[in-house]
């Protein structure tokens, strides 16, 4: 999903004066989740196709010395997948929450007064943002 459409979509969400504090929320859970464990996970994965680990010299287990590169292609493309699956599912869910709100004004259990207005805007399924939003996936 594109930037532009992400960060759209994520302050439509909250009110005015909460948009700094979910911009920066946003930010560090996305850093969280995307950049701590990923090196953890993808060693797992790759340490799993190795077919055969050298040893230390003090006979431990050392590098591998040789991948079944079939069984790592299946295993990496599917973690890639999976993971843009559960992506993709969780923008359909947000997307399809924005859209069942019959009044566009309680969204994030805001009302239509002043500020949260204009912050809000009326929801309609053919914005350029919801279009853009939606071809981006």
């Amino acid at each position: 999903m594109s930037m532009t459409a992400e960060l759209t979509l994520s302050l439509r969400c909250v009110a005015p004066s909460d948009k700094p504090f979910a911009l920066g929320v946003r930010s560090f859970v996305s850093q969280l989740i995307g950049t701590l464990p990923s090196p953890l996970y993808t060693g797992l994965l790759i340490d799993s196709a190795c077919i055969l680990w050298g040893t230390t010299k003090c006979d431990e287990r050392g590098a591998c010395l040789l991948y079944d590169l079939p069984d790592y292609r299946f295993k990496f493309m599917g973690l890639l997948i999976t993971f843009r699956s559960i992506t993709i599912l969780l923008y359909v869910v947000a997307l399809l929450s924005l859209l069942r709100n019959p009044d566009p004004g309680k969204t994030a259990g805001l009302t239509q007064t002043g500020k949260d207005k204009d912050a809000i805007g009326n929801f309609d399924e053919k914005s350029p943002q919801v279009v853009q939003m939606v071809t981006s996936i």
